[in-house]
């Protein structure tokens, strides 16, 4: 589906607009490309700080390792995407079908 033109020009208000140019100005943030050697790396870094936030704050009801239980299975789910998507690109460039094992390799 194709987006209509300039639709991300509407998400940028205002407001959102003079917060960006601040963190460009402070240095905080930069615009450019990240090269294809480096994006994994930075993708991975940003996720993992958001995960850690995000298990960190998990406010979870019960006793004794509620928590931890509930925060392995939110690493599990991670997880087994990652796999899943490792699976079915590694499938896919070799056109050969997905086992069990070549999640492992």
């Amino acid at each position: 589906m194709a987006l209509p033109d300039g639709i991300y020009d509407r998400l940028v208000d205002a407001r959102l607009l003079e917060e960006l140019k601040g963190l460009i100005e402070s240095g905080q943030v930069t615009l450019d490309r990240v090269l294809a050697g480096e994006r994994p790396a930075r993708l991975a870094a940003v996720i993992s700080k958001l995960v850690a936030e995000s298990l960190d704050e998990m406010e979870v009801e019960g006793e004794g390792d509620t928590r931890e239980r509930a925060q392995l299975s939110v690493i599990s789910a991670l997880l087994g995407s990652c796999c899943r998507n490792r699976r079915r690109h590694r499938a896919s460039a070799s056109n050969r079908p997905i086992n069990a094992a070549a999640c492992a390799a």
